[in-house]
């Protein structure tokens, strides 16, 4: 039957004292009309959150037609999965933190297309070292012989470029801001000793020394 929607509800859980939240899950989806095909009203995959034990929801995750399917040929009959048709999938429950107990829910509206199947659904949650949030920025692991991370916290949002300096106080390298809160250099091909790393604003200078083992 078209616009039938079916639920398949989780148990109720709740995240505290964590930085960040995420449901994963591996999704796999076919249809049986042609995938090129314009003007069909194709199946809708939905991820739903409650936090009223169920009375409403609210959608996180959206998806249909070429942003849900895994295999882009029409398939007439009953699809299973092949290894390769199955892709990951995230949604940020980061706002949902610290609210108290929620109820999360897949929802699938059918159009009479073909099979949906989901697999490896977790909640899992990150959080950051105390020492990134106090200080805004960490080189990690140090000391080093390798490649070191450079990590900011929060996101860097006026950082204009990070230099790497040898003891002498010489440039030896230097990478421009991408908008990432993560950067590497890598201090292998260096001799041992130390060095400094500079990560410079509009408008302040930061700088951290490293040990080259």
């Amino acid at each position: 039957m078209n616009d039938e929607q079916d639920y398949l509800r989780l148990p109720i859980a709740s995240i505290s004292n964590v930085d960040s939240a995420f449901l994963s899950f591996q999704v796999a989806a076919a249809v049986k009309t042609n995938p090129s095909t314009r003007g069909y009203i194709r199946d809708t995959l939905q991820v739903l959150i409650s936090t009223d034990c169920g009375a409403t929801y609210t959608s996180l995750y959206k998806k249909w037609d070429s942003s849900l399917i895994t295999r882009r040929s029409a398939s007439i009959t009953s699809f299973v999965p092949a290894p390769s048709e199955w892709r990951k999938h995230s949604v940020d429950l980061s706002p949902y933190i610290n609210t108290g107990p929620f109820l999360l829910a897949f929802m699938n509206t059918t159009e009479n297309e073909n099979n949906i199947y989901l697999d490896d659904i977790s909640i899992y949650s990150k959080s950051i070292n105390p020492n990134l949030i106090s200080k805004g920025f960490m080189v990690t692991p140090n000391p080093a012989a390798g490649v070191v991370t450079i990590q900011f916290y929060p996101s860097p949002l006026t950082l204009k470029a990070i230099l790497l300096y040898n003891s002498a106080g010489q440039k030896i390298a230097e990478q421009a801001a991408n908008g990432t809160s993560r950067y590497t250099f890598n201090l292998s091909h260096f001799a041992s000793g130390v060095y400094f790393i500079q990560a410079v604003f509009s408008d302040k200078k930061l700088m951290q020394k490293v040990i080259k083992r």
